[in-house]
C-alpha cells in the first residue's frame, strides 16, 4: 500500500523533471549543452 503511493510520487516527479528537461531544452537549445546533458545523465 504504502510502496504503491511512493510509487506514485516518484513517477509524477519524474514526469515534472523531464518537463522541465524538454522546456529548459527549448529555451537554451545552442547554450549550456553540458549543463543540459549532467541534468539528462542524472535524471535518467
Amino acid at each position: 500500500m504504502a510502496s504503491s503511493a511512493d510509487e506514485n510520487i516518484f513517477s509524477q516527479r519524474q514526469r515534472l523533471l523531464l518537463i522541465k528537461v524538454k522546456s529548459i531544452k527549448r529555451l537554451s537549445a545552442d547554450k549550456n549543452e553540458s549543463l543540459l546533458t549532467f541534468m539528462q545523465n542524472n535524471i535518467l
